[in-house]
């Protein structure tokens, strides 16, 4: 959001909100409030019909947001234009953490793409949308794990300003009082910086409207990524942060049981999927619009001050020796 209000009078921006306190900031910052919450279907209908372009990058997983905003945006008169955030969980494996897969996604490979089953709740949705809107022009972009933090204004303190993945395991190592892998931590993932992700939002919302962006069941998908990690060796770094900080009882990383899956993170079956699967693609329709990331293999330099940052938000401040 930060970088479309610093686009001036281009664009007139239109955001949900769950709060007054929510809809006042942003008021100040020139957005235009819309209360409500993503199952308040006929609200997102209403704010989809009077918009040009919408922009859903609240909750890849929730289809009847989806549904709602497609809705609006096929009742207009002049064909409207989705934007719409998924992620690239949708090409991940089941290895969980137990070992390295060579397979790596391209977003020009589509027919592959399109090709996994709708297992994952990202991909369930992606997939409603791509066979149901034949009448508006679709564009799908699919972060890996974002990392960093965003330069989002933050005087209003409303704002979210990391992503989950880091975070959450954070918190959950707080309480466990060790850093933990899921699996042995062999699996690899793709990353990107927020920040590198929110110029690409930027420049593809300028390519869609000029017409020189793919859109579509065949070519709309975008991956936007600038590195890759292998889980153990990020794991074993927040691991020594958070040692070195006094938050956990020792350095030395151990692996996750079941049971620790289900009380401190999603579950095993979804945290398997979260952290524990491979998941690498390339960026290469992303780039083919001139996206150049600034901060690509950032990841570990940004490591300590994310781990910090999720630290100061969890309520598990301190290890109980």
């Amino acid at each position: 959001m930060s970088l479309l209000l610093q686009q001036g009078e281009k664009y007139s921006i239109t955001a949900l909100v769950r709060s007054d306190a929510a809809a006042h900031a942003l008021r100040d910052l020139g957005v235009t409030p819309v209360p409500g919450t993503l199952d308040d279907s006929d609200t997102l209908q209403q704010a989809a019909l009077e918009s040009d372009i919408v922009l859903n990058i609240a909750d890849c997983s929730h289809l009847g947001a989806a549904q709602a905003l497609v809705k609006g945006l096929q009742a207009k008169e002049e064909k409207g234009i989705l934007i719409h955030t998924s992620g690239t969980a949708i090409v991940s494996d089941d290895s969980k953490g137990e070992f390295t897969c060579e397979k790596v996604y391209s977003d020009l490979d589509i027919s592959a793409i399109r090709a996994f089953p709708a297992g994952d709740t990202h991909k369930r949705v992606d997939d409603w949308i791509l066979d149901n809107t034949p009448d508006i022009k679709v564009v799908i972009v699919c972060p890996p794990l974002i990392y960093g933090e965003s330069s989002t204004p933050t005087s209003t303190g409303l704002l979210k300003r990391q992503s989950y993945q880091i975070p959450f395991l954070v918190d959950a190592y707080l309480r466990l009082g060790r850093a933990a892998t899921v699996g042995k931590g062999h699996n690899i993932w793709s990353n990107v910086h927020v920040q590198d992700l929110a110029e690409f939002y930027v420049l593809l919302l300028d390519k869609v409207l000029k017409g020189e962006a793919h859109s579509g069941p065949d070519t709309g998908y975008y991956f936007v990524e600038s590195g890759e990690h292998q889980f153990g060796a990020l794991v074993a770094q927040i691991g020594d942060i958070l040692h070195r900080m006094g938050k956990i009882e020792s350095a030395e990383t151990i692996i996750f049981t079941d049971a620790q899956l289900d009380e401190y993170l999603f579950g095993h079956q979804e945290s398997y999927s979260t952290w524990g699967s491979n998941c690498r693609c390339r960026a290469d329709r992303a780039r083919s619009l001139g996206w150049q990331p600034k901060r690509a293999n950032q990841l570990f330099a940004c490591l300590e001050h994310d781990v910090k940052a999720a630290v100061a938000e969890s309520r598990w401040l301190t290890f109980q020796r």
